[in-house]
């Protein structure tokens, strides 16, 4: 079987890279994966493979940080503009962009579980003629949202291991289920799957990521150095007025929002301690002559599980 897997594979590098390429040229945030989403679930379903999506994987409550439905909407009208598989988009619809694939060998033995991400972080790509994806054609096209965490390769494993899978059914025993998950960066999408029961069943789950600091063609396998994570969204109410005319008449939210973020980065980071604070993004006011009356911060800790 080994060879015949290596043959597989062999044929299907064009293809992994094309997928890449693809996923990574029209890169989609976390809920709102709805290109890619039905792209797998089209994919899976051609190869033989029973395909649950959507509701039927996703929890509606467990969900966190889902877009505003108007943004949801629209996100929706622009993958189908970019060639999303249409029949799949009522699944996913409104932000339920998960979907699991099973192959059943039909002879006794465990259900494996294979765990891929899908989404992207939103970050605008550089269009600079030096940046690979760029020189290459394949930058992203959507604006604020970029494949800078790999899940356009992981997604594209994913469905490697699916076709390959797929064309070698008569040699496995027990199940195997493929989950392709939504939102994982900000630690979201993983909860809503789990709380749905696409883990139940299974004896034995593997997850993948790429990385940095690894030699090329080395794979590293582990069950420690995983990070958790603490979020808080901060809101500062205070009081607005005229900054010339009477600026002691208010009261500057901005300074308050500010005074914490500072405060907050005093706390020593390093990659090798307990605890990595930091604050991602920072709003506030409304013009140049007005003493602020809002901001906002969002702050996230970062520290390592222990280990077992």
């Amino acid at each position: 079987m080994e060879r015949q897997v290596d043959g597989l594979v062999e044929e299907l590098y064009p293809s992994l890279q094309e997928w890449r390429r693809d996923f990574h040229k029209y890169a989609e945030s976390g809920w709102v994966e709805f290109r890619t989403a039905s792209m797998v679930a089209s994919k899976l379903a051609s190869w033989g493979f029973e395909v649950k999506a959507g509701r039927e994987v996703i929890a509606e409550d467990a969900r966190m940080g889902v877009p505003p439905l108007a943004f949801l909407k629209a996100q929706e009208q622009r993958a189908l503009s970019q060639g999303a598989v249409a029949e799949w988009i009522p699944l996913l619809s409104g932000g339920f962009t998960g979907v699991v694939g099973i192959l059943d060998s039909g002879r006794p033995g465990p259900t494996v579980a294979f765990r891929v991400d899908m989404d992207a972080l939103d970050l605008q790509e550089s269009h600079a003629l030096d940046h690979a994806p760029a020189a290459g054609e394949f930058v992203s096209i959507n604006d604020k949202m970029m494949h800078a965490c790999g899940h356009d390769a992981h997604t594209s494993i994913g469905l490697g291991l699916a076709y390959v899978l797929s064309q070698s059914k008569e040699e496995l025993h027990g199940r195997v289920k493929l989950i392709f998950q939504p939102a994982e960066e900000g630690v979201r999408g993983a909860k809503a799957m789990v709380e749905a029961g696409v883990a139940n069943d299974v004896d034995f789950l593997f997850a993948c990521h790429v990385g940095t600091g690894v030699p090329l063609r080395e794979v590293v396998c582990g069950t420690h150095g995983y990070l958790a994570t603490t979020k808080m969204d901060v809101v500062y109410t205070g009081i607005a007025s005229h900054a010339g005319g009477n600026p002691e008449e208010g009261r500057n939210a901005l300074l308050a929002a500010a005074s914490a973020v500072m405060n907050l980065h005093s706390i020593t980071r390093h990659s090798g301690g307990n605890s990595r604070i930091n604050v991602g993004v920072l709003e506030a006011g409304s013009g140049r002559n007005i003493i602020p009356n809002h901001a906002s911060f969002k702050h996230e800790r970062v520290y390592p599980l222990p280990r077992h």
